[in-house]
């Protein structure tokens, strides 16, 4: 498990050229529940690292939010670039619902060797 602040864009609209990352911006029509899983993209990076949110409380969109999240690949990709202090999109697809900054970490699990 790892924790993290995040926040999930409100009335939020934007595109950008198709070389860019993210495409676009948009904000969700629903807030996620327990159990949802998008991907986390550090930024700066093309990485996408899927992800799951294991525990947080309902807030609105646009105010932050403490969530507890879990890896959804555990032992099969590399997570650490996941650390305390990386700021990354909340991605699904090519488009980024919400962005936050890791605020705590236990040790990834190990990529195991193919």
């Amino acid at each position: 498990m790892f924790a993290a602040t995040v926040v999930f864009f409100r009335n939020h609209s934007e595109d950008f050229p198709v070389e860019a990352f993210p495409q676009r911006i948009r904000s969700r029509t629903h807030f996620p529940a327990e159990g949802y899983r998008p991907h986390f993209a550090p930024k700066g990076s093309r990485d996408m690292l899927g992800i799951v949110f294991a525990a947080f409380e309902h807030t609105r969109f646009g105010e932050p939010l403490q969530a507890g999240l879990d890896y959804l690949y555990p032992g099969r990709v590399d997570y650490s670039a996941l650390r305390p202090g990386t700021e990354f999109w909340i991605m699904e697809g090519g488009t980024a619902v919400g962005e936050g900054v890791i605020t705590a970490k236990d040790q990834p699990p190990t990529k195991q060797a193919t």
